[in-house]
């Protein structure tokens, strides 16, 4: 085991092959109106930057013995290797892990490790096994070479008999764990290890990190329309995003103009208190997000609130409309209704004060076992 000091160093040079974790945290000169907004350096800390992060540099190819990056002359391409860890007793939990990475601009395939003796595209003394980190769930998860594959083999479709989103396909600039068991264990990446396969979509976005907007999770949205009759209706839309702050936001909100001569109204309420047809709100935390409503009308009847739309909302969220002036509450879902009355005559009927939406941690699911 060695250890390096953690010290600003601007000269330490990382061989190809080696896994490197990369915390790289935006922009240190944020632009524009980030000063009032918020940036991850700027308070309220709310917004990452955008920053685009370009590497250049020539293309590896060729092969590429792995030399961890603070071997010394002696050690050479050989892995460190500790017979085992001082507390741990015969424990099978020894030394050896080392962090390699996939060193060309091309997905390769682990299937390939030592199926064609010295002359295999992937090959070495370590280990079959690789453990890949999956950054959503904090996990190690691991994969193991197919044993009823045949010694020359060479399978080039993905394999996923691996725990979690681990596979034999490790994405261009995926890095992962390999284990030598015994000292002077080498690993080599040679040319033909690169395959046109891909990781599957969803197994490599755990593994590589959760992309902004990631297109498999889109944005939730509420929308509320309240009815008079099947032409007489005016809605909202509420949107829940991780980086709305609940105040009123241009590009993000839309003010309420109301309607010219229409029979019914309906808005919601920003955190400020402005009248919006679109709210952006965040997911709410121990506390619920509550939405105050305005229901108004030009006269007296029966009306109904209609949840026309409620999208991509996890189970983990749950969403209710809450009636004041009845004491009710109701869950909603897509295509639920609400019916009730207006009385033009009791202010407490229409106005801001009865309807609100609340949006809340379902207590079910908090610590319910979602998979297994």
């Amino acid at each position: 085991k060695t250890n390096k000091t953690n010290v600003p160093d601007t000269t330490t040079t990382i061989p190809v092959g080696n896994g490197v974790l990369f915390f790289f945290r935006g922009t240190k000169n944020p632009g524009g109106n980030s000063s009032t907004s918020g940036t991850q350096l700027i308070a309220p800390f709310n917004f990452p930057d955008d920053v685009t992060l370009t590497q250049v540099g020539t293309l590896n190819t060729g092969t590429v013995n792995v030399r961890e990056w603070y071997a010394n002359a002696a050690q050479g391409n050989k892995f460190s290797f500790t017979a085992g860890w001082v507390g741990y007793g015969t424990s099978p939990l020894t030394g050896g892990y080392t962090f390699v990475g996939n060193p060309y601009a091309s997905t390769i395939n682990w299937e390939k490790y030592n199926r064609n003796g010295a002359n295999s595209t992937i090959y070495g003394t370590v280990a079959t096994t690789i453990w890949m980190f999956n950054p959503a769930n904090k996990q190690f998860q691991a994969y193991t070479q197919k044993s009823s594959v045949t010694s020359v083999a060479d399978t080039t479709t993905t394999i996923n008999s691996g725990t979690g989103s681990a596979s034999n396909m490790i994405a261009s600039g995926q890095g992962f764990f390999v284990k030598a068991t015994a000292t002077g264990q080498t690993l080599s990446f040679r040319e033909a290890a690169k395959t046109a396969a891909q990781p599957t979509a969803a197994s490599l976005h755990n593994l590589m990190g959760k992309p902004k907007e990631f297109v498999s999770a889109p944005e939730p949205s509420l929308r509320l329309q309240l009815q008079k009759d099947s032409v007489n209706n005016d809605d909202i839309l509420i949107r829940v995003n991780s980086q709305a702050s609940g105040k009123f936001a241009n590009n993000e909100d839309a003010e309420d103009l109301g309607g010219s001569g229409a029979l019914e109204s309906l808005s919601a309420y920003s955190s400020d208190s402005v009248a919006v047809c679109i709210d952006k709100v965040p997911f709410p935390g121990k506390q619920q997000q509550v939405i105050p409503l305005n229901t108004d009308a030009t006269g007296s009847g029966t009306y109904k609130l209609v949840s026309t739309e409620l999208n991509n909302l996890p189970a983990f969220y749950e969403v209710w409309l809450k009636d004041a002036f009845n004491n009710d509450s109701l869950k909603l879902a897509p295509n639920v209704s609400y019916q009730f009355t207006i009385d033009k005559s009791n202010p407490a009927t229409f106005g801001n004060k009865r309807f609100t939406i609340i949006i809340r941690q379902n207590q079910h699911y908090v610590y319910k076992l979602l998979d297994f």
